[in-house]
């Protein structure tokens, strides 16, 4: 039986370092696509490592991995011999990262014969000298396998320095917000800034207890609500004691709808020491948040200073309080900047537009018939 589809039909396998089951940006693109595109003809297979999960809103080849040491191998492995046993259900490879695995996955491509692209979110700053160079030697095979490479901002693409590749920026939901912004149980008319993602030392967020603690100073009605896994307990739970927050603090835990609880007026901070194009800030934006982040990756191509939010310094706890306090004590600037905050993000940064972006270009690189 021949087991090609019809011609509007494209194959895509969507290839991810990350399970499913784990927070990712990456994943949530690479879901978000799926969700878009299937109405267009496009049918995604997510190879990624995991457990065999029933995922219900995509298809997934779950690769099991049993080694205890160089993981990383073994996943590039069994990615490379399930793409190549699934040669003859699939017409585009989509990688994502300079990972291993992604290396592997476009030399599949190569030798099945089929396009494949690899896109670039963020560069990971690393003080190890191997593995900078380890990264890089990755990102260039990538690059080089690739009949595309795509990276999510200019300024990701400079950190690379690969010049021969295409923009494609990330994109959120717009949310209907006519009927006016959901209110947030438990409010009390207290201000509350917002802070979404991995709960680590990479995304700040010690940082951020400690600006808490020194704006409470100032300030007497300030909280701070967290949505994210908790990567080290003890280590956050000891920080917020050090820094008197306990109280101040409402830890809420992976929840993919935390954007629906986001209320106007309300401050999302992001100090992240490295980021790519973050989709929380994105989605806060899309919600009228004004932001406070750090002007690190992409950040400082979104926000606007003193339009849509406030940069602050990487690691810099007295700037970050200040910020924070500064938004508490003018509210209506910070309730304006939300609103040209949405503006950006519906006429740069929406779903719909990097969906199409994207499928132009699998539609681009597949060869006719």
């Amino acid at each position: 039986m021949d087991p090609s589809p019809p011609r509007s039909v494209i194959r895509v396998a969507q290839v991810s370092a990350y399970p499913l089951s784990q927070v990712s940006g990456i994943n949530k693109i690479i879901t978000t696509l799926a969700s878009r595109l299937t109405k267009s003809g496009v049918l995604f297979t997510v190879v990624c490592p995991g457990r065999g999960t029933d995922y219900t809103d995509v298809d997934v080849l779950a690769l099991t991995l049993r080694w205890k040491i160089a993981r990383n191998l073994e996943l590039a492995i069994r990615t490379f011999l399930a793409l190549v046993r699934r040669r003859l259900t699939l017409d585009f490879i989509h990688a994502h990262q300079p990972h291993l695995q992604s290396v592997a996955s476009l030399l599949a491509a190569r030798i099945i014969g089929i396009p494949g692209v690899v896109t670039f979110h963020v560069r990971v700053p690393d003080d190890r000298v191997l593995v900078r160079e380890y990264a890089s030697v990755l990102a260039f095979l990538a690059s080089r396998l690739a009949h595309e490479s795509v990276f999510v901002s200019k300024r990701i693409r400079a950190d690379f320095g690969i010049e021969d590749s295409r923009v494609i920026p990330n994109g959120v939901e717009i949310p209907d917000l006519r009927s006016g912004p959901p209110t947030v149980p438990g409010n009390g008319g207290r201000f509350q800034i917002v802070f979404a993602g991995r709960v680590t030392q990479t995304k700040g967020v010690f940082v951020l207890l400690e600006a808490l603690g020194k704006s409470k100073r100032d300030l007497d009605d300030v909280t701070l609500r967290t949505f994210g896994p908790i990567e080290d307990r003890i280590s956050y739970e000891r920080a917020k004691q050090t820094f008197g927050v306990e109280s101040l603090v409402e830890d809420h835990g992976h929840d993919d709808r935390w954007h629906r609880t986001l209320q106007e007026g309300q401050v999302f901070v992001l100090p992240s020491y490295y980021e790519g194009l973050p989709l929380a800030l994105l989605e806060a934006m899309a919600h009228r948040l004004a932001v406070i982040a750090t002007p690190v990756g992409a950040i400082s191509d979104v926000i606007d200073e003193g339009r849509t939010g406030c940069l602050v310094p990487v690691g810099d706890s007295d700037k970050l309080a200040t910020a924070i306090t500064w938004m508490s004590r003018h509210q209506s600037d910070a309730l304006a900047m939300g609103h040209e905050g949405r503006k950006v993000v519906e006429s740069r940064y929406s779903s719909a537009a990097m969906a199409e972006a994207y499928l132009n270009l699998y539609r681009e690189l597949i060869r006719p018939g």
